[in-house]
Order: C-alpha cells, then sequence, then structure tokens
C-alpha cells in the first residue's frame, strides 16, 4: 500500500516537473516570437542560452524551438553551415504542422541552401513553400508568402533570369497589399527596375524608378524616395539629358539623409561617386570628374574609377597617365572577371552538389528495390525497345513507300506536263490564233470555276481566314499577355503591335479593313473591341487587354451595333460583323 503510495506521488512529481519545463518553453516562445522582427540579434541568444534544456523538450516543442531558431539566424543574416536540423523539421510540420508553419519550414530549409549556395535545391524549396500556402484561410500569412516570392525574386536576379525575376516580383508585391505592408511593396516596385535593367529595357527601368519615387513620396517616406531614384542618374546621362541628371543630384544629395556634413555619401551608397563622375564629365568639368573618380577608387570600385580616369585623361591628352589607367583599367576588369568567374564557379558548384545529392538519393532507392522488381524493370524496357523498333522500322517502310509513290507521281506529272507543253508548242507554230483562242476560253473556265468554287464555300473560306488570323504572330503577341496579368492589372499592348495585327486585316480581308478600321464613326476602343469581338475573344479577356471592365466593353458593342447596324442590342454584333468580312 505504502510503495503504490510513494509510486503515485512520484509520478506526480514527474508529471508536475514536465508541465511546468512545457511552460517555461511555452513562455520563451511566446517571448522570442514578440521580439524576432524587433531584435533578431537578442532572439538568437535567448534560444541559443536555452539550448541545453531543448534537449529535453518534447518533440512538438523541440521542432518549435529549431524553427524558430532558424527563422532568427535568418533574420539576424547568420549564415546556415548545414540542412540536417532543418530538413528534420521539415519533415516533422509536414506531417504535424499548420499551413502556415509548413511554409515557414520549407521557406526556410530554402535559405539554408541558399547559404550553401545550392540554387536549385533553394529554388525547389521555395516552391514546395508556395505549394504548402494554403492563401484561403482565414490566418493566412500573407507576409511569410511575400518574403518567399522575394527570395525567389533575388535568386533568379542572381542567376540573371529577369523575366522569371519580374514576375515573382509581381506575386511579391500582390502578398505585400494583402498584408497591408505598403513599404514592401513599393520596395518591390523599386527592384523592377533591377530586372529591366538586366534586360536592358532603359524606358522600363526609368518608369519603375520614378513609380518608386512617387509611391515612397505619396506615403511620407521622403528619404526611401530620394534614394530609390539614384540608379536614374546614369540612364539620363547616357541619353545626354543632364538637366534632369542634376535636379536628381541635388534631390538627392538633399533628401536622402545619405550625404554628411562633408559631403560624402553613405556606405551602401558608395557608388553614386561613379553618377556624380559621369555628370561632371558630361557636362566637361572634368577637375570635378576625376574628385569624385578617385573618391569612387578609395572604396574599391576601382574598374569603374579607373575607366572614368581614362575617359578624363584621354579627354585632357594626357599621353602618361591615359598609359597608366588603360594598365590599371585592364588589371581591373580582369580581376572583375575572375570575381564573376568565382561567382559563376559557386553556382555550377551548388547545381553540381544538388545534383549529386539527387543521385546518392536515387542509388538509395535502387539499392532497396528487390532482385524481382528488377528483372520486371529490365523486361518493360526491353519489350519497350522491342515495340519502339518495331514502330520505327514500320514507320521508315511507309516513308519510303510514300517517297517512292510521291517519286512516280512526279514522273507522271513531268511527263504529261511535258507531252501537253509539245502539243501546245505544235498547235502554237501550226494555228497561233486558234491557239490563243483556246487559251483565252480555257482561262475564263477556269475564273468562272474559281469564282463558283468561292461563292459555294464562302462560309468555310471566312471561317479559314479567320483561323490564319487566330494562329498569326500579330494576334498571339497581343494575346499572350493576357495570360501573365501582372497584380495592378494592367497591360501595356504597344500601339505597334495593334498597327501590326489592323495591317493583317487589311491583307486578309480589305472589305472588313475598309469597313471596321477606317470608319471615322467608331472611336479607336470601338474598333479594337469589333476586332476581338470577329475573333471570338471573351469579354473578360478583352478588358483585361484593353484595361478597362467587363461592363465597359459591353457598352461598347451596345455602341458598334447602334452606329452601324441601327440595332440597340449588341447580341446579333458577331454575325452582323462577319457578314461583312
Amino acid at each position: 500500500m505504502k510503495l503504490s503510495v510513494y509510486l503515485s506521488l512520484f509520478v506526480m512529481l514527474v508529471l508536475l516537473f514536465s508541465c511546468s519545463e512545457n511552460r517555461d518553453a511555452r513562455a520563451l516562445f511566446e517571448r522570442v516570437d514578440s521580439l524576432m522582427d524587433e531584435d533578431p540579434k537578442l532572439v538568437l541568444m535567448m534560444l541559443d542560452s536555452a539550448s541545453d534544456a531543448s534537449i529535453d523538450y518534447p518533440r512538438r516543442q523541440k521542432m518549435r524551438y529549431e524553427l524558430l531558431r532558424a527563422k532568427a539566424m535568418n533574420k539576424a543574416y547568420v549564415d546556415f553551415t548545414t540542412d540536417s536540423i532543418m530538413k528534420e523539421v521539415v519533415e516533422y510540420y509536414d506531417n504535424h504542422g499548420t499551413a502556415n508553419e509548413k511554409v515557414e519550414a520549407h521557406y526556410l530549409l530554402g535559405c539554408v541552401y541558399r547559404d550553401l549556395h545550392e540554387s536549385p535545391a533553394a529554388l525547389s524549396c521555395y516552391y514546395d513553400a508556395v505549394e504548402c500556402a494554403d492563401t484561403l484561410s482565414g490566418d493566412f500569412d500573407n507576409k511569410l508568402l511575400m518574403r518567399v516570392h522575394a527570395q525567389m525574386a533575388d535568386l533568379f536576379d542572381n542567376q540573371i533570369m529577369p523575366y522569371q525575376e519580374l514576375e515573382e516580383l509581381y506575386l511579391y508585391e500582390h502578398y505585400a497589399l494583402a498584408a497591408s505592408d505598403t513599404f514592401s511593396y513599393i520596395i518591390g516596385k523599386e527592384l523592377e527596375s533591377r530586372a529591366y535593367n538586366l534586360m536592358n529595357d532603359k524606358d522600363m527601368e526609368v518608369k519603375a524608378l520614378l513609380e518608386a519615387n512617387r509611391l515612397f513620396k505619396s506615403k511620407g517616406y521622403k528619404a526611401d524616395a530620394a534614394q530609390a531614384i539614384v540608379s536614374i542618374i546614369p540612364v539620363y546621362i547616357e541619353r545626354g539629358d543632364t538637366a534632369n541628371a542634376a535636379s536628381v543630384i541635388r534631390y538627392f544629395e538633399n533628401e536622402s539623409g545619405l550625404i554628411d556634413e562633408n559631403g560624402d555619401v553613405s556606405d551602401n551608397f558608395w557608388h553614386y561617386y561613379n553618377s556624380k563622375g559621369l555628370y561632371f564629365e558630361s557636362i566637361n568639368n572634368l577637375d570635378s570628374a576625376e574628385f569624385f573618380y578617385r573618391k569612387l577608387c578609395k572604396r574599391g570600385f576601382n574598374y569603374d574609377a579607373y575607366k572614368g580616369l581614362l575617359s578624363i585623361f584621354s579627354k585632357k591628352e594626357m599621353a602618361d597617365s591615359v598609359f597608366l589607367y588603360s594598365s590599371l583599367k585592364e588589371n581591373a576588369f580582369d580581376l572583375q572577371y575572375t570575381n564573376l568567374h568565382t561567382q559563376a564557379m559557386f553556382n555550377a558548384n551548388g547545381m553540381y552538389n544538388y545534383a549529386r545529392n539527387q543521385r546518392i538519393a536515387l542509388e538509395k532507392e535502387k539499392e532497396a528495390l528487390n532482385y524481382s522488381n528488377n528483372i520486371l524493370y529490365i523486361c518493360v524496357i526491353s519489350g519497350v525497345i522491342m515495340l519502339l523498333s518495331l514502330y520505327l522500322f514500320i514507320k521508315y517502310k511507309r516513308n519510303k513507300k510514300k517517297e517512292y509513290n510521291l517519286l512516280v507521281s512526279r514522273y507522271h506529272t513531268n511527263r504529261e506536263e511535258y507531252h501537253k507543253a509539245v502539243d501546245d508548242y505544235r498547235q502554237m507554230e501550226e494555228n497561233f490564233e486558234d491557239y490563243k483562242k483556246n487559251k483565252a476560253e480555257e482561262i475564263n473556265r477556269l475564273q468562272g470555276e474559281l469564282t463558283n468554287f468561292y461563292s459555294e464555300n464562302a462560309k468555310e473560306n471566312k471561317e479559314i481566314v479567320m483561323q490564319e488570323i487566330r494562329e498569326s504572330r500579330e494576334f498571339e503577341n497581343i494575346m499572350k499577355k493576357a495570360k501573365v496579368v501582372p497584380y495592378n492589372n494592367y497591360i501595356n499592348v504597344d500601339n505597334s503591335e495593334w498597327e501590326e495585327l489592323f495591317v493583317l486585316f487589311k491583307k486578309e480581308l480589305p472589305s472588313f479593313y475598309t469597313f471596321i478600321i477606317t470608319n471615322y464613326i467608331l472611336s479607336e476602343q470601338e474598333k479594337k473591341v469589333s476586332i476581338f469581338t470577329v475573333l471570338k475573344v471573351d469579354t473578360k479577356t478583352m478588358a483585361l487587354l484593353l484595361n478597362t471592365t467587363s461592363a465597359s466593353i459591353s457598352n461598347t458593342k451596345k455602341n458598334i451595333s447602334k452606329k452601324l447596324f441601327s440595332t440597340e442590342s449588341a447580341r446579333s454584333l458577331y454575325s452582323d460583323l462577319i457578314q461583312k468580312i
């Protein structure tokens, strides 16, 4: 009896101790959650101080501890050195976690591979994170998915893949707005310029920077607005627009908060000296340009600095300095090339490591297969090869037979044409007037047959022409823009693209072109809606491509019917327009 009492007391003490430990862990997690964004380094120190106690945590709390520690490391910019712990965390949350926990686990594992320079593995984890997201859930963390797409955009930027980078930035901006994070949304707009720079699309680069500047100012972020626009200076100088370049320089120095009392710029903006050197060189103030190029050189931007100094001394016709800085520029270029080559090796090594890990996993999987499965696999492959060989042989024989039949047909055709040509020549020699008369009658007869054929098959001919237009490059160039819709719902179809489509209609359907495109009664929007209507484009897609609403498209169709066919309803618009083809 006493033994059972003592045993019961011992169990109760153990349970109480376990509950106390769980409460301590829970309190720690709540505390670090509240500090994570404010001071991630402090959070990391708090978690590291609890590392010994975490060994005895229940599995659920142990995984929570590791997830929070990885999150703090990532936010504190501490590089990961191994993927073993996060792989275990991902496996746990895939089986036991909520949608948000799954997203975060896969996202952090992607960040681990990012630090290990294994880009393909990182990208795969980010895609897994997106797949785990439950965007329809009421407690879905939009900010978390925003960060996932930000990492993917950076990865594509490092890999020089600007089109994929833009797609990720659009998604980043979308989730930033969904999270009511206006500042991050504007950052996304600013980063778009990075992708356009890689695409060498200067117009769109300037447009993105000006838009970021406008949005920053509208939300009261004056310093950020000035910092965002500084990258425009070299573009303005390249275009010879020194007035705007000077205006941006003054704006940046007055509003950015990055220029100290000595006129020096903050550390992360040292490359601003290059922009200023380019500006002074463009207005032929060579001494000031030289001053800023030398400041740039002191900050380690040797290639751009030596390039600028070489240009200065070339204009000053100082041969010794030209020779010196030509050599220095060449050496700096070699060093820069070496650094790029090293970065490329890192990327290639990451891809190799990922491929190696995949290969090892595949080899282990193959080793797990039993002998009978291997035999079955070999038999299936052998059967497929035999069937494929038989198919290819039969296809070869058929092709040879077709070639032979085609050769025979061509021979008979040529033979008939030869004899016909001989007969025509003889007839022309014997009686040219009768020959001429016969040919004229034959031409009239064939022309009449063609006319009859076209009138009897007018409907089919119209549909053939319409299908060719739908499959044309001109039409597809416009339609493909509706497939990837930016999250601001604004699609830019160039006037040149519309003009190409109009020219195609003029060539293939001249009567319809005259009726619609040259009709001064219709507005430009109504002409485009008419074109889309006969091409069977749905109302929603029309609205996207014309940057309006479905209701507006419906009203436009009614206006077209009223102007062209004197009807109040647009129901018969398609059939009425087809009649004009």
